[in-house]
């Protein structure tokens, strides 16, 4: 199995690489090779087994503390970013947050920890995967990984998202992550365990498709973690890095919507699902109403 993926992940790299060029790409990052003494060292202490399973826990744990606590606890802090909240009236209460927190321990602990080692006994995924620094592959390949697997996430989560608001689904599952009609970062990961297991797939495709090496993989689930955090942010911030992507504009309004409204707007990132199957009328229709009320006044 992983010599399948690796022929997967060296084709995806060579793909890169010759749209891209290495021509004026350097191959690591400023600072990035004082990085190698820390990276060895921890490679050296821990073994695989830890390292792929228990290691996976925490980088996905302290992604969620960064991207998922601290927007609730500070963003309402900072008056300049008043203005780029999207339900101005609705604020969060220290009762929601302990809600999410609730759930999010027991999915990281009793869903997301036995996946990964189910896939480290028996899924071949992590055979023969490296961990050395040396077998990095460039920054920017791993740029175009990320943008590729965000995308591949994306479609996955379209159909499997629309799927769960079919009325049996939402009202036996979903449901439970439209409690908040408001959303805030801790929301991202609140889910009933049968939703975080089939919307999870969407993000174990890419890993399966992309993954060459063991920085990869808590890359993207860090990118992951911080993609869907931003979605569920209830802020439309304009410096956001995601806005490079074509297609992402906007993903915060257009999920806060979908809290809101219920329905429409069923990707995690990108608008093109929503354009093509005309989920997003809705939301265009209140985004337009809305844009014409302060000329109304």
């Amino acid at each position: 199995m992983y010599d399948t993926l690796l022929a997967t992940t060296n084709a995806t790299q060579s793909f890169i690489e010759q749209q891209f060029g290495s021509e004026g790409f350097p191959a690591t990052l400023p600072g990035w090779m004082g990085a190698q003494p820390a990276w060895d060292g921890l490679m050296n202490r821990y073994d695989k087994f830890f390292l792929c399973t228990s290691g996976s826990l925490l980088v996905q744990g302290l992604t969620y503390i960064i991207t998922g606590w601290i927007p609730p606890f500070v963003f309402p802090r900072i008056p300049f970013l008043a203005r780029y909240k999207i339900q101005q009236e609705k604020d969060v209460s220290l009762s929601d947050m302990w809600k999410c927190f609730k759930l999010v321990v027991f999915s990281h602990t009793a869903i997301f920890w036995p996946l990964v080692v189910a896939m480290f006994h028996y899924g071949g995924y992590f055979d023969g995967l490296p961990t050395d620094f040396a077998s990095m592959a460039p920054w920017y390949v791993y740029a175009g990984k990320m943008a590729l697997s965000l995308y591949i996430e994306d479609t996955y989560h379209y159909f499997a998202h629309r799927a769960l608001h079919s009325k049996f689904l939402y009202k036996h599952v979903h449901k439970q992550h439209h409690t908040f009609k408001a959303p805030f970062a801790m929301v991202s990961e609140y889910a009933h365990p049968i939703e975080t297991a089939v919307l999870g797939l969407g993000f174990f495709i890419p890993c399966l498709l992309m993954t060459d090496h063991l920085v990869y993989f808590w890359l993207w689930l860090s990118v992951r973690s911080l993609q869907t955090a931003d979605a569920h942010l209830g802020y439309d911030l304009p410096l956001n890095p995601f806005n490079l992507l074509p297609g992402y504009r906007g993903s915060a309004r257009r999920h806060d919507f979908h809290h809101m409204n219920t329905y429409g707007n069923y990707a995690s990132s990108f608008s093109h699902w929503d354009w093509i199957f005309g989920t997003d009328e809705q939301f265009k229709a209140f985004t337009a109403k809305t844009q014409q009320k302060p000329k109304s006044q």
